[in-house]
């Protein structure tokens, strides 16, 4: 738990304590030690940090990380983790700042099934989280996939990145790809909010004249937390301790999404692309996606 997730009087009692010992510290060892009547403070301190230690280990090992009274769906919060190198594919075909194009692997364009459709999906890491959902569709309808991802590298031309040295050389690469491949379908995905979106006309306009016949699709921004979406459930637990973890909701959403949702759908529509809207897929009227069900499908 942090503060954030702590009722307000715990926090008081916290901070209160902290003062008290504080006081303690500086009564019973920083004077003692300054004025020379220290011999008995060493044992003492280190008699109280083995048992400090002693205590904290006792009450660490056995406790889980929420009290007990938690359902199990929020004890497993604070632990929460998501290994999400393997499934992006990391460094083969979503590389990172240090890597030039050359370092896209050779599975990232897929070969099979011969003559199946080929999508081709472009962007930074929000192209690389649709990856696991493209593959998993690929078991109900046949077409070929190929990854063309780079950290913090939007699909855009002509657009500043200081910290990615070779994202536009990988964009470049991209438009020089798509001359060869033809794909059926070309899809953009993106943090858009992190970017300029003033080349994204070009950008369509390019790969328009590099594959005349492919759909060039961009996927719009997803939902946007005020902080990590363990820690908005936790919260959401704190201010409604009566209520179950909530499959969608509202609560905790950044304020900006619906607006700046709109301004990417307006852009991407005035460039001639089609629009496929995370927010009209993972929100409703009661708010946003929070959870699926174990073992959910896609």
């Amino acid at each position: 738990l942090t503060a954030d997730t702590l009722p307000s009087f715990v926090v008081a009692i916290l901070v209160a304590a902290a003062f008290v010992l504080s006081w303690i510290c500086y009564r019973f060892v920083e004077r003692p030690v300054r004025h020379g009547s220290s011999r008995w403070v060493v044992p003492w301190l280190a008699g109280a940090l083995t048992c400090a230690c002693a205590a904290g280990l006792a009450l660490r090992l056995p406790a889980p990380s929420l009290p007990t009274p938690f359902p199990a769906d929020v004890q497993a919060l604070p632990d929460f983790s998501y290994r999400y190198e393997p499934v992006y594919r990391e460094r083969l075909c979503y590389l990172m700042p240090d890597q030039p194009p050359s370092a896209l692997a050779p599975e990232c364009i897929e070969r099979q099934p011969p003559g199946a459709p080929l999508v081709v999906l472009w962007g930074d890491s929000h192209a690389a989280q649709l990856y696991p959902g493209l593959h998993w569709l690929q078991g109900q309808q046949p077409f070929r996939l190929a990854e063309f991802a780079g950290s913090r590298c939007p699909p855009l031309l002509d657009v500043e990145t200081p910290t990615q040295p070779f994202c536009q050389e990988m964009n470049r690469t991209l438009l020089d790809t798509l001359t060869r491949l033809q794909p059926a379908t070309v899809m953009l995905a993106a943090r858009w909010r992190l970017y300029s979106l003033d080349t994204l006309d070009r950008t369509v306009d390019a790969v328009r004249r590099a594959a005349p016949a492919a759909r060039v699709v961009v996927v719009g921004p997803v939902p946007q937390w005020n902080t990590r979406l363990p820690q908005v459930l936790l919260s959401y637990v704190r201010d409604h301790p009566r209520e179950p973890v909530p499959a969608r909701t509202a609560f905790g959403l950044a304020p900006y999404v619906w607006d700046f949702e709109q301004d990417v759908r307006g852009r991407v529509e005035r460039a001639g692309a089609e629009y496929a809207s995370a927010m009209d897929a993972l929100c409703t009227r009661e708010g946003c996606v929070m959870k699926v069900p174990v073992g959910a499908d896609g």
